[in-house]
């Protein structure tokens, strides 16, 4: 039968035959990727809502990154003004120091001038004047003013504590710090 059929004729039956069963793998081929894409798209969604989550979380926690920073800086800043006020000594008080010295002076002593010295209202020394009846009442004012908490040293010229009564002197007090 094959004979029957003219060569040109075989060559179109040929090329019809082909043509029709390309057309075929191709159909079916694209249902095949048709059905892999539509199995594949709950794929996707998923995949997308993790990728989304994921994004959330991470602005989340670089948020509360942030946040702890502040917070550390903050705490950091609170611990140097701690640290500054703790370390902050209490200015010393020159009417407070006065007091002191003339509550302390046994009966008798009279002063004349309190001279205080200081840089930058940060007080270095008093200079108290007056006179004594007394040798051991100027003597017992010195030991009570180097027991007192407000005074590191007192020094009395051993000039001021030649005479027997009725001394002149001049105490040079460095304030405690």
């Amino acid at each position: 039968m094959i004979n029957l059929i003219p060569p040109e004729g075989y060559k179109m039956i040929k090329r019809e035959y082909l043509l029709r069963v390309g057309a075929v793998y191709c159909f079916l081929f694209s249902i095949v990727c048709v059905l892999i894409i539509v199995a594949l798209i709950p794929m996707y969604v998923l995949v997308r809502a993790e990728i989304n989550d994921v994004t959330l979380d991470a602005e989340r926690e670089q948020g509360t990154a942030l946040s702890l920073q502040n917070v550390d800086t903050t705490i950091a800043i609170t611990n140097s003004v701690l640290a500054q006020l703790s370390t902050s000594e209490q200015p010393f008080i020159v009417s407070i120091a006065i007091d002191e010295i003339q509550k302390l002076a046994p009966a008798g002593i009279v002063f004349k001038t309190f001279y205080v010295e200081g840089v930058k209202g940060v007080v270095e020394k008093i200079l108290v004047q007056g006179t004594s009846p007394t040798r051991e009442k100027l003597s017992q004012l010195k030991i009570a003013l180097e027991a007192s908490d407000l005074f590191q040293t007192v020094e009395v010229p051993i000039s001021d504590l030649a005479r027997d009564v009725d001394l002149s002197f001049t105490i040079t007090i460095l304030p405690r710090k």
